[in-house]
């Protein structure tokens, strides 16, 4: 039997794996096979259809198989890159902080089960999860890094989740259990907050969006306003990250010191901040020939940048080099905030009042309407006979109802028909789509495992096809010349006969 050491990540925004995969928390159920088997998975009886809408956010993940679901994809990844199908499971995974201590031996055994048997991209599979240790998130990804790290005095570890952000500091190595804190102040309750606000003004964004309104790049008719609301929420998620270059300094036994031997030996060895004085600047020449010079400090953050680039960081931006920008006063800060938010407010009023006109519009209306009903049903009076008596008012009246009600029932009729011709189309151009889909699969999977040969594969054949169609326009050529030749040719010899 196969043994597979495998760490799973259960977020609550993408579940994530040691072995590289990544999916969205989420996932569609279905009693029959979905139209693609692309991260399709088949348990227990139904098909999952793995990676789509995200799960709403549950505090205890043993009181549902959700998690335990969205871990299978995982265990198929890596047993199909062991290039097995059968095979025992040791799992890894994490715990948010403030619930490691009361939930991990559940969370434990949530995972240890017997032999399961499943079918994952119409791939048949059987393990055994053998054994199930659970972290506590963030602390674990530090010990990775022990190495690097256990000369540091302090680390502050700040893991940011989907739902949660979890804090803690280490001391020596050792985590300080008092400032261990979890907080519900995710990337998704970010995105909520800030989803919610412009849903009250009928802005409706995707999470793709929202990402780019928090960047700054966001493609939009209210761009400006929506970047505010962005920023907004964002003030209370930004973090500062101070960069203090640390230097060993010597410390030598003086000349006080009674064993004579020791003097001039180095006593021990201190860690300290060193300030930029004691770096040196550089001076350089700019592209007009004048001599300018290069802080130290300014060296110190291009070498952090390339520090963090090459650790893999590659969306991090270096800040404008020699930019006159300063940190504002709290007071000019706070006085921008407040004007921020007093023009938001202002919006907010003008919004509500739009509102307010639209709704007073639909109770008019719907008072008229409700007063035309009255009328009709007290219109007209009962004869000595039981008939009824209409005056020329309400005769006119009514006569004015009913050629309206006919016209709007034709219109009506008209609309009906029109929906159900669009209907028609829509189902035509999705069984069109589905058809494009299913003939194109293949190409997008090949596209996402390998772009680069993909392109490289059709740069072939387009240049292939473009020398072959050159070649047939010469070949058209050619032919074309020759029987401009056999033409002249023709006639010469006609005339040689009739000068005979």
């Amino acid at each position: 039997m196969t043994y597979i050491k495998l760490g799973i990540d259960n977020g609550n925004y993408n579940t994530k794996s040691s072995e590289r995969m990544l999916y969205a928390s989420g996932f569609a159920q279905s009693d029959k096979s979905f139209i693609t088997n692309d991260m399709q998975l088949f348990f227990d009886g139904a098909y999952y259809a793995v990676g789509g809408k995200r799960m709403s956010f549950q505090q205890d993940k043993t009181k549902e198989p959700d998690t335990f679901i969205l871990s299978l994809p995982a265990i198929a990844h890596a047993m199909r890159l062991g290039g097995v199908q059968e095979a025992d499971i040791t799992l890894g995974v994490g715990l948010p902080i403030d619930i490691y201590g009361a939930q991990k031996g559940v969370f434990r055994d949530y995972f240890l089960r017997g032999e399961i048997a499943f079918e994952y991209e119409d791939m048949p599979y059987r393990c055994r999860i053998a054994d199930c240790r659970v972290f506590a998130q963030g602390h674990a990804a530090l010990c990775k890094h022990y190495g690097a790290l256990r000369q540091c005095t302090t680390i502050t570890l700040v893991d940011i989740g989907g739902y949660t952000v979890d804090i803690l500091s280490l001391r020596d190595f050792k985590v300080d259990r008092g400032s261990c804190v979890s907080l519900r102040m995710g990337t998704i309750m970010l995105f909520n907050a800030i989803r919610g606000e412009l849903q009250q003004a009928n802005i409706i964004l995707s999470d793709e969006l929202i990402a780019d309104a928090i960047r700054g790049r966001i493609q939009h008719a209210d761009k400006e306003r929506i970047i505010s609301v962005a920023e907004r929420h964002v003030q209370h998620y930004h973090l500062h990250v101070v960069y203090v270059p640390i230097v060993e300094k010597e410390i030598k036994w003086s000349k006080r010191c009674k064993d004579k031997a020791l003097v001039g030996t180095i006593r021990e060895v201190i860690r300290q901040v060193s300030h930029s004085k004691k770096w040196k600047s550089e001076r350089i020449t700019d592209e007009h020939g004048n001599v300018r010079l290069i802080p130290s400090y300014s060296l110190l953050q291009d070498r952090f940048f390339e520090h963090m680039k090459n650790a893999g960081y590659n969306d991090i931006e270096r800040g404008e080099r020699h930019s006159a920008e300063a940190n504002l006063a709290v007071a000019e800060f706070k006085a921008r905030q407040e004007q921020a938010r007093a023009q938001e407010l202002e919006r907010n009023n003008d919004l509500a009042e739009r509102q307010l006109n639209e709704l007073n519009a639909e109770l008019n209306v719907t008072a008229k309407t409700a007063n035309t009903i009255h009328e009709i049903e007290s219109m007209g009076s009962k004869t000595l006979f039981g008939k009824i008596e209409l005056s020329p008012k309400e005769h006119s009246t009514l006569t004015a109802l009913a050629k309206e009600g006919l016209t709007s029932r034709a219109q009506i009729f008209g609309l009906e028909h029109q929906l159900d011709e669009l209907n028609r189309r829509f189902c035509q151009l999705k069984d069109s789509y589905h058809e494009l889909y299913a003939g194109t699969r293949e190409f997008f999977r090949a596209v996402k495992l390998a772009p680069q040969a993909v392109m490289d594969l059709f740069a072939q054949l387009f240049a292939r096809e473009a020398q072959e169609r050159e070649a047939e326009k010469q070949a058209q050529r050619d032919r074309k010349i020759e029987r401009t030749k056999n033409r002249t040719g023709g006639r010469a010899n006609g005339k040689e006969e009739e000068t005979r």
